[in-house]
């Protein structure tokens, strides 16, 4: 019998692991400890190069207390297969991908600094309007 290869779905999953991972600072050696592998494994994970098994799936989920469907939806990879197609829009897609950068993060964490939620809501409306403008030019 062969050794079944990692899937689009795969791929997706690791997405969304390394999406989690990223927005809650969580290096990918403290994963590896929760569950016994080396932090490469948890690369080869969120590449979508390895399957992760339910159990440890269920682990992963547990450790960062999301529901274990948290990693079937959301997000999709642009040029992904149908099945993981389903899950969300490419607007949707561009804005996790975004917001798992660098840049990304700075944003979200300066608009999350903001203590009025008046400002916040101005700031993002503000960004909304910058970002229509630029599309319809």
């Amino acid at each position: 019998m062969s050794k079944r290869s990692a899937t689009d779905v795969d791929g997706h999953i690791g997405k969304r692991l390394r999406e989690l991972r990223i927005t809650r600072r969580i290096p990918q050696s403290d994963l590896g400890k929760v569950l016994g592998i080396t932090f490469q494994q948890i690369q080869k994970f969120e590449r979508g190069d390895n399957r992760i098994a339910a159990s440890q799936l269920f682990r992963l989920a547990t450790h960062l207390g999301v529901s274990v469907d948290y990693f079937f939806r959301a997000s999709r990879a642009q040029g992904a297969s149908r099945e993981v197609a389903a899950f969300t829009d490419a607007e949707t897609t561009a804005a996790l991908e975004f917001a798992t950068t660098k840049k990304g993060l700075n944003l979200l964490r300066a608009v999350a600094a903001l203590e009025s939620n008046a400002l916040r809501d101005c700031v993002i409306e503000f960004i909304e309007k910058l970002a229509k403008k630029t599309a319809a030019h």
